[in-house]
């Protein structure tokens, strides 16, 4: 489990400094894309690379999640008998209600990025106004 953290970190740092040397090459003049924005790049680089952060992170959990949930099914008929299988019943019949709260909760990221995309654009121009005024 330590060696993924390690691993997850120094991939995460790895591709925040990558993103961000891109940035710092990128002229904002020299884009062709109108939409990529200080905030967008920010955003990669703060949220997509958490996102691999925590997939390195639990990659072993998807190996190793069928095995335990078969070794708990199985020590649960020992133990409880046949009325533990109403308990891994209503387990299985609660996947798809996760599946649409998961769902619902990725909208609502994908709204909180356009927020902070619209909100660094904002403080961006902001401070780029104080900046001119400042000159003159």
């Amino acid at each position: 489990m330590f060696m993924n953290f390690w691993r997850a970190t120094h991939v995460r740092a790895l591709l925040q400094f990558k993103i961000f040397k891109k940035a710092l090459r990128l002229a904002s003049w020299a884009s062709k894309d109108p939409d990529l924005t200080q905030g967008k790049i920010l955003n990669v680089m703060s949220t997509d690379t958490q996102q691999y952060h925590f997939m390195f992170y639990f990659i072993n959990f998807m190996f190793i999640a069928p095995v335990m949930v078969v070794a708990c099914i199985v020590l649960l008929l020992l133990d409880i008998g046949w009325v533990s299988l109403i308990g891994i019943i209503l387990l299985f019949a609660s996947f798809p209600v996760n599946g649409v709260v998961a769902k619902k909760m990725g909208n609502c990221q994908r709204k909180i990025m356009f927020a902070k995309d619209k909100r660094m654009k904002v403080m961006n121009e902001m401070l780029l106004g104080i900046k001119s005024i400042k000159m003159y």
